[in-house]
Order: C-alpha cells, then sequence, then structure tokens
C-alpha cells in the first residue's frame, strides 16, 4: 500500500510574483531577485516585462553565469534567435546547465543538429534521468538521420537501468525485429492503458466546484512551460489549495490507484509500471479549455502514474469527431508519431470521468471549438525515495 505523503505549502504563481517585486522595489539591486522575478515573468507568458526587467540591470551585472541564462532564455522567447544563442552559450561555457538544455532547443531548430547533440550528451553524462535533455537528444538525432546512434543510446539505457519516460517512445521509433517489437508491446499495452473509470464520484454534474475553479483567484494563464496552448487556464497544486469537494475527489483518487496497483499485483506488468512507490506524492493542477484550448504531445516524467479527472466537459454532437478528444500515444520525437508499434488511442471525455495511464505515455487533447468550458483536474503520482 501507498504511504501518501503532504507537499511543502508553496504559495500559488500570483503571490510569489507580487512578493518579489514588493522585494525588488526594497532592494533594487539584488540581483537574486531580479532574476527570480523575470523567471516569474516568462513562467506566465509576459516575455517583454521579463525582458525590460533585465535589460534594466547594471552592466556589472550583465556578465553573470545565471544572468547571462536567463536573459539568453528570454531572448529566445522573443524570437531573437541570434542574440540568444550568444547568452546561452556564455552561461553554457559558465557552467549554467539549464543554459545548455535551452541552447540545445535553439540550435535544433536552427538546423545545428550536431551542436544540439552534443550538447545533450553532455547534459545526459551528468544526469541520465533528465527527460528534457533525452528528449531533445532524441528528436536532434532523428532529424539528422542518426538512427544508429539513436539505437545505441537506447539499448545503452536498456543495459544500464537508466529508466528515463523518453525511452518508450525512443524505442517505438528504433524498433526492428521482433525482439524489441514485444518490448514496445509491454510497455505501451495500448488495451489494457488507460484505464477508464465512468461515474466515477456517482455525480455527472458539480455546479458549485465548477463556478468555484472559474472563478478562483489562483488562475493563470496556460504556462509557457508546459503543454497548454490557446484559450484556457491553469490551477497549480490545486489539491492543496483548500477547496474541499477536491479534496474528497482525491480521496477517491487514491483508492483507485491502490485498486491499480492491485491489479498490477495480480498481473504480469512491465517493471516501468509494476514497481510500485512505497512513497508518494501527488502533485496536480486544473485545467479549464475553452475554443482553441488544448495540450500539445507531452508526458510526465516526474510520475510513476499520472491521470486526469474530467469535471465538466461541453456538448459536442456538433463537432468533428475530434473535438475534445484526449489522444494517446508516443512522444512527438519527429514530424509525424504515427507508429505501428505503438498505436495511438483516442477516447472521448465525459462528466465524471477518470482515466488513469503510465506516466511514460504520450498524450495530447484537441481543442472542443466551444465557448463552454471544459474543466478538469489532472495529477502524477510521484514516488518518493526518501520518505
Amino acid at each position: 500500500m501507498i504511504q501518501w505523503q503532504a507537499i511543502k505549502p508553496k504559495p500559488d504563481v500570483h503571490i510569489r510574483k507580487a512578493a518579489l517585486e514588493k522585494f525588488l522595489r526594497r532592494m533594487p539591486d539584488r540581483l537574486d531577485i531580479r532574476l527570480k522575478l523575470a523567471e516569474q515573468h516568462l513562467y506566465l507568458g509576459e516575455t517583454e516585462a521579463a525582458f525590460d526587467l533585465l535589460e534594466a540591470s547594471l552592466p556589472e551585472t550583465q556578465n553573470d553565469p545565471d544572468w547571462l541564462a536567463v536573459f539568453g532564455k528570454t531572448l529566445r522567447a522573443l524570437g531573437r534567435n541570434e542574440l540568444a544563442q550568444e547568452y546561452l552559450l556564455r552561461a553554457w561555457k559558465r557552467g549554467v546547465t539549464e543554459a545548455g538544455l535551452d541552447l540545445a532547443k535553439l540550435l535544433g531548430g536552427r538546423d545545428q543538429c550536431d551542436d544540439a547533440i552534443s550538447i545533450c550528451y553532455s547534459l545526459l553524462d551528468r544526469d541520465s534521468t533528465n527527460f528534457a535533455a533525452a528528449q531533445m537528444l532524441c528528436r536532434n538525432l532523428i532529424a539528422s538521420g542518426q538512427w544508429e546512434k539513436l539505437e545505441q543510446w537506447t539499448s545503452a539505457c536498456l543495459q544500464n537501468g537508466q529508466w528515463n519516460a523518453v525511452l518508450p517512445s525512443a524505442l517505438a521509433y528504433t524498433a526492428r525485429g521482433d525482439e524489441h517489437n514485444g518490448l514496445i508491446r509491454e510497455l505501451v499495452e495500448v488495451d489494457q492503458y488507460p484505464v477508464c473509470i465512468q461515474n466515477f464520484t456517482g455525480s455527472a454534474t458539480h455546479d458549485k466546484l465548477c463556478e468555484t475553479l472559474l472563478n478562483h483567484k489562483a488562475r493563470s494563464n496556460f504556462p509557457t512551460i508546459y503543454a497548454g496552448k490557446g484559450s484556457g487556464q491553469r490551477i497549480d497544486r490545486i489539491s492543496d489549495i483548500g477547496i474541499d469537494p477536491v479534496t474528497e475527489i482525491f480521496e477517491r483518487i487514491k483508492i483507485e490507484v491502490g485498486n491499480f496497483g492491485q491489479l498490477l499485483a495480480d498481473n504480469v506488468a512491465p517493471p516501468a509500471v509494476s514497481n510500485i512507490p512505497e512513497n508518494a506524492t501527488i502533485e496536480s493542477w486544473g485545467n479549464i479549455c475553452v475554443d482553441d484550448g488544448h495540450e500539445d504531445w507531452h508526458c510526465h516524467p516526474a510520475g510513476w502514474l499520472s491521470g486526469v479527472y474530467y469535471l465538466d466537459v461541453p456538448e459536442l454532437s456538433d463537432k468533428p469527431d475530434l473535438a475534445g478528444q484526449i489522444e494517446f500515444g508516443p512522444l512527438m520525437l519527429d514530424t509525424d508519431n504515427t507508429l505501428d508499434t505503438w498505436p495511438k488511442k483516442r477516447i472521448r471525455p465525459e462528466a465524471d470521468m477518470l482515466l488513469l495511464f503510465p506516466s511514460y505515455f504520450g498524450h495530447r487533447t484537441y481543442p472542443t471549438g466551444s465557448n463552454y468550458p471544459r474543466i478538469s483536474i489532472a495529477f502524477d503520482i510521484v514516488p518518493n525515495s526518501n520518505g
């Protein structure tokens, strides 16, 4: 049985931003505060505000490695790629790990795949579980046609027991022969996952809770670092902000996660899923999507098991078949992720539906095209080895 552990309380994005602004007014020479505030602006998509804040820094601070990294990231967000590359490279050479990932993304987008690959290998040498670096490595190896190196990397990960959430998708792209195909089939189990539970709480509508979430002060536009795009809002750490009905929903979710664990214990499952954590926390967030709001292909690398509970969905009978659906499959490591080795699976969400799936499953959502909000609560079950 999983021992559930609480997450340390953390103020929402708006409170953090307001506090940093207050501190900076009192201590305008504090570069660390200026950088944290700039990163908060970037998180919220307020790129021009981040640029103005960093540009106003004193000249002597502009050789600071952390400043170089954040300023380079800001320039990249503004599309000023040549200048961004200069600053990110300077930060990377000064040992700022985070700058390496932004630099690799920039180089890959500018058809400098070999340079991006070199940086990704360096990042993975430091931390083999670095999902973002692994994803960038695979994308650039595929983009440059270096399939042999991709197969070498996946084989090395398997031989060394270096699990990474991008590995199943990379294997699906490189699968050759029955042995590899069998391994992929074990990992993806498209007939078994996701687990779909309808009428989860026994009530199709939760009008009061929907109204609470639609008007909650913790709402923010989709942060730039996540997969959400278009017209939508996010509520971070939704299980920890004191909404009683949400707390009750998560108590039910814990029961279903326990049932899922029992299902695994009774059946043969791949190690990536069957290694049920003894101690875990729940990372959660709310999504409110309308019209063109959707999520691009992504997975949840920190989790063991992930899920989404649909609180309310619009009526879409007059919309195209794909409208509002959630689709599962491999990550988008190439221009197309249609693979025989990992067949895609689509589900049309319904109100009061819960979906559970391995966290390494790639997935995306389609826009509803409706002004009526699709309200969902998403979560990751994150193993805690320090329990």
